[in-house]
């Protein structure tokens, strides 16, 4: 049954990530960029790249631009829909599916998962190829192999997992903070030898980018704070030049952790809460709120409940996913000192999911077995089947954000001319001018679903903002 409802789950997703076009933001110029160097010379200009760190990033891209034999769309598309069919394949293996109880609570983390407002920047952007879902797929990797046999092969495989995300991507060392949790709860698949290797490794990057490329600096991107978006001119000026910066790392960090767990805030902005605030409360407002708030509160009864063993440190399967997603959803925070996006969070997010099966898993087993009233019993379902049925809702406004995304892409692919002139990044060779028009043939042969088919109602359902 889960393998079933994680396949189809799985195939929707993919099916909606195929619809669409390759988007232009943050996926064609890194193209046009690396079109006329080896994979070689994209790595070693990138390598030393201040701010942001991900050359093997580039290198992918470059590999898969040179491999598409000019079909794009289809070379990009196939890379995400491999990384999408494993991350379900992952999440199935990691939870372990035993018992009818078992199975219901999975069909409700898949939900979760899919629902969560990180799962959407891992299946809709490319960049051109979609980073975050590649950390997500290595992070719960790493968990798999702390629950093997060990031996030399899963010590080797953990080294390699760390070495090539923290190469990709800048969250690349929650592999690391997986690995470590994991082996505090009692999961020895990675030996003590392994988790050496991997911390020298990790702290030889550090010093690497402290001492020379340097972590990215507050005011380098937007972000949202508050009610508001603010601008890098807007940072400087309120947190740098007044010496409150400590203060918006804070705020970051905080709003980055409570994002996973209570669904809000949003890139930063509390736009649920502003909602609540003005009494604007339609749909989206009470389906995340109870959704939240349903699936935070089954962790924190599993916690109370479990309290006494995990002083005794005597962990179960579930214990260790659940004092695992706390681990990755703090070292997740901290990475977003600098500027709150919810695709950041997406390893996080994955990690929530894995631990409201174990929480749930739990409650169903323990609730059926204990003896209660009617009443009691009948209140518990009902607020099961509210979160449930909150969490499918989220999880169709994911699919409808795919309808819009597509739509929106396609368009701006119509004008990407236009858009190239505005960022000052107009190719100039025969070979990028010939890549611009094939990817934009590419995408208006696309055929996204016309958003003249989704009703009207489907905006204070969807729609956050």
């Amino acid at each position: 049954m889960a393998w079933s409802a994680a396949s189809l789950m799985a195939l929707v997703v993919c099916v909606a990530v195929v619809r669409n076009p390759l988007q232009i933001t943050d996926s064609l110029v890194p193209m046009l960029k690396v079109q006329d160097s080896s994979a070689w010379e994209v790595l070693m200009g990138k390598i030393d790249s201040g701010g942001f760190f991900r050359p093997l990033r580039f290198v992918q891209i470059k590999l898969l631009l040179d491999g598409s034999g000019g079909h794009y769309n289809l070379a990009y598309k196939s890379f995400h829909v491999l990384f999408i069919a494993a991350l379900f394949f992952v999440f199935v293996r990691v939870a372990r599916v035993l018992t009818k109880h078992d199975a219901l609570a999975f069909m409700y983390a898949l939900v979760v998962l899919t629902g969560m407002n990180t799962f959407l920047g891992m299946v809709w952007e490319e960049y051109a190829i979609n980073h975050f879902i590649e950390i997500a797929v290595f992070s719960i990797a790493a968990i798999l192999l702390c629950q093997s046999r060990g031996g030399v092969i899963a010590d080797t495989a953990a080294v390699v997992l760390l070495v090539v995300a923290t190469l990709t991507l800048d969250s690349g060392p929650l592999v690391w903070v997986v690995v470590v949790a994991a082996r505090l709860v009692g999961l020895r698949g990675v030996s003590r030898r392994g988790v050496t290797i991997m911390t020298g490794l990790l702290a030889a990057f550090i010093f690497y980018r402290l001492s020379g490329i340097g972590a990215p600096e507050a005011g380098e991107r937007a972000t949202g704070f508050g009610f508001s978006r603010i601008e890098p001119a807007d940072i400087q000026r309120r947190f740098v030049e007044t010496g409150h910066l400590s203060y918006f790392h804070l705020y970051n960090v905080v709003s980055a952790f409570a994002s996973v767990f209570l669904s809000e805030p949003n890139d930063g902005r509390w736009l649920l809460t502003q909602r609540v605030v003005t009494g604007e409360i339609d749909p989206m407002v009470v389906t995340s709120i109870v959704s939240a708030l349903v699936g935070t509160g089954l962790l924190v009864v599993f916690a109370i409940h479990r309290r006494a063993a995990w002083v005794a440190r005597q962990f179960d399967h579930s214990d260790r996913l659940v004092i695992i997603c706390v681990g990755v959803a703090l070292a997740n925070a901290a990475m977003c000192f600098s500027y709150v996006k919810d695709d950041i969070m997406s390893t996080a997010g994955v990690f929530y999911a894995l631990a409201v099966f174990a929480a749930t898993r739990d409650a169903l087993t323990r609730w059926s077995q204990a003896s209660r009233s009617i009443a009691v019993t009948a209140v518990l379902g009902l607020v099961l089947f509210a979160s449930g049925a909150a969490w499918t809702v989220r999880t169709i406004g994911s699919q409808y954000q795919m309808l819009r995304i597509g739509a929106t892409d396609r368009y701006e692919w119509a004008h990407v001319d236009e858009w190239l002139t505005q960022q000052d990044q107009t190719p100039t060779t025969p070979q990028g001018k010939r890549l611009v028009q094939d990817l934009r043939a590419e995408a208006m042969r696309t055929r996204p679903l016309s958003l003249l088919y989704v009703p009207r109602w489907a905006v204070k359902w969807f729609i956050t903002e």
